[in-house]
């Protein structure tokens, strides 16, 4: 498993949807996926921030998804969470999982000042429940670490629904 599969599943999505991201989802900075999970009625629209950036440019990706395994093949969705998993093990990082790092996701971008509708944009979340659980806790936790807070997500406070459950697929 490649140095991207850990920084993309940093980066919000379920398994399901972490194994088709690719190159073709990202237009202007921009990633744009219809989530499985929905089968396809919500968009979710994220930016592709500097750290995650750096870590795409330094790849290995694969050539039509950033996580791939070792042959350069992308994964299939239950053989992701295992790898996820033994590469975890195998760095000592014991009861750690491909969806922990969602969590994280939605903590750091709640500490970095990310508003209710730019989560609910990011994670594909209906309403306003678990959004405002992550804004609320970063609230009494420490300040964002950016002073200008919604700059990272710019561009993440739309969402679509859609009537197909085929990915969205945007030339870069």
């Amino acid at each position: 498993m490649s140095i991207v599969s850990s920084a993309v599943s940093q980066y919000h999505y379920v398994a399901s949807d972490a194994v088709v991201i690719g190159r073709q989802h990202v237009r202007n900075g921009i990633a744009t996926l219809r989530t499985e999970k929905s089968q396809g009625e919500i968009t979710v629209t994220l930016p592709i921030l500097p750290v995650l950036q750096r870590t795409l440019d330094a790849g290995p990706i694969g050539e039509l998804t950033f996580i791939c395994g070792q042959r350069g093949k992308p994964f299939k969705k239950e053989s992701f969470g295992t790898a996820f998993k033994e590469a975890c093990v195998a760095a000592g990082l014991h009861n750690r999982s491909a969806h922990g790092c969602r969590k994280i996701g939605a903590t750091r971008a709640a500490e970095e000042g990310a508003s209710v509708a730019q989560l609910n944009a990011i994670f594909g979340w209906n309403g306003t429940a678990m959004a405002s659980l992550y804004t609320q806790a970063a609230i009494a936790g420490p300040q964002p670490k950016n002073p200008d807070k919604n700059k990272n997500f710019d561009g993440a406070a739309e969402r679509t629904r859609t009537s197909t459950g085929c990915p969205a697929s945007t030339s870069s």
